[in-house]
């Protein structure tokens, strides 16, 4: 719900407090309200982070550098850029590995500079739903080479959300370690699970909240905390 135009600044703090409470591991809001984020998130372990790029990722890289750059002056710690999938629909692979691979460089230099470490996280979405399985296969590898730190299966905006199948074929291609965020359409503890048994590493969902109270609902009927 964050992502919308009509969002306010209320619901946009809100929603840091409730990551903060429920020990989410980061939030994902628009630019414009990082620094305000920044304030609020200070204290606690929740990561702050916003898109780059959203929702088409066609911008040039020199664009998505410029918002990357904005983004860390305001305390980002985590980029979900959104690749430009015309370049693979292209075969232009090499060209996309190459933004990429720029990308993550110039973003980790400046990062280090500003908060005087390293520990910037790079995600980038591949829209797995618009993309055949050779296509996810070739960008996800491509991911990997650009040293960014996961594959995102999508910005929840484009084609179909995140598959189970989606992504047990990525985490089979990038290897156990490397991350994977499973993203679009997660609207309930079940789907959450079976994301996660595929090989998803990360949840990205508006739908948190649900999905904890879910959660709560399973496993602590007796009252016990969660």
């Amino acid at each position: 719900r964050d992502r919308q135009p009509n969002v306010s600044e209320s619901d946009i703090a809100n929603h840091c407090r409730q990551a903060i409470g429920h020990q989410f591991a980061s939030v994902c809001i628009h630019s414009t309200h990082l620094e305000m984020g920044a304030k609020i998130l200070a204290d606690s372990s929740v990561r702050l982070g916003t898109v780059i790029d959203f929702p088409f990722g066609q911008a040039s890289i020199n664009t998505k550098i410029f918002q990357a750059k904005d983004a860390i002056y305001n305390l980002a710690d985590d980029l979900d850029v959104v690749a430009d999938m015309s370049l693979v629909k292209s075969g232009k692979h090499s060209k996309l590995c190459d933004q990429l691979s720029r990308f993550v460089a110039e973003t980790r230099a400046l990062y280090r500079r500003v908060r005087g470490k390293d520990g910037l996280i790079v995600k980038v979405i591949i829209e797995a739903g618009l993309l055949s399985q050779e296509e996810i296969i070739a960008v996800s590898r491509l991911v990997v080479k650009s040293g960014a730190n996961f594959v995102k299966t999508s910005s929840g905006y484009l084609g179909a959300g995140a598959s189970p199948e989606t992504v047990k074929l990525i985490r089979q291609v990038v290897g156990e370690r490397f991350g994977v965020k499973a993203s679009g359409g997660i609207r309930s503890f079940n789907q959450a699970i079976a994301l996660i048994e595929s090989g998803a590493n990360r949840i990205g969902t508006s739908s948190a909240l649900k999905i904890v109270s879910e959660a709560k609902n399973t496993y602590f009927r007796n009252g016990a905390d969660f």
